[in-house]
């Protein structure tokens, strides 16, 4: 069942696969509207859905919404609408083998890859951009996840890789 918390001015809507025993949604919203406060992100209310899905449900959206037909990371969606942010979809297949490449805890890919899709729908880009205007995403996504790496480890449950 889907968790919703409203707090300060925003809703974050969380869904992952049923029996997920990997994320913990209040930890995954806590960080979330930690990211979102750093980005002053606080005029209206606003929402941001977070999917937690499986390399294969990720791979038909990057398809769909991309036309690449391979597993991503993660996926954003900027709503551009009153209110709504945007979705962000999360493959933890992907964030679990990423995790073992970097040789990070999972909790901080996750993290790496929320805050990438909040700074996507707050409309930083890193594609079909000057190298200056990609570089400020870089450092700004660095910059926050250094600042939230502690608060991250709620994302995931104890004992969990």
């Amino acid at each position: 069942m889907p968790k919703i918390k409203k707090s300060r001015g925003w809703v974050v809507l969380v869904t992952s696969p049923k029996n997920n025993k990997v994320i913990n949604q209040r930890g995954l919203i806590a960080a979330t509207k930690s990211i979102l406060s750093e980005l002053r992100v606080e005029r209206a209310i606003y929402e941001v859905s977070i999917l937690i899905t499986n390399d294969n449900q990720i791979q038909k959206l990057n398809l769909q919404y991309r036309g690449k037909n391979k597993p991503t990371d993660v996926l954003s969606f900027p709503m551009g609408q009153a209110g709504v942010l945007g979705d962000i979809v999360i493959s933890l297949n992907t964030a679990r083998r990423q995790a073992k490449e970097y040789d990070v805890n999972l909790y901080q890919e996750l993290l790496r890859l929320l805050t990438h899709g909040l700074l996507h729908l707050c409309g930083y880009d890193h594609e079909n951009v000057s190298k200056r205007e990609a570089e400020k995403m870089r450092r700004l996504e660095e910059r926050l996840y250094q600042k939230y790496l502690d608060k991250g480890r709620g994302i995931v449950n104890r004992g969990q890789k």
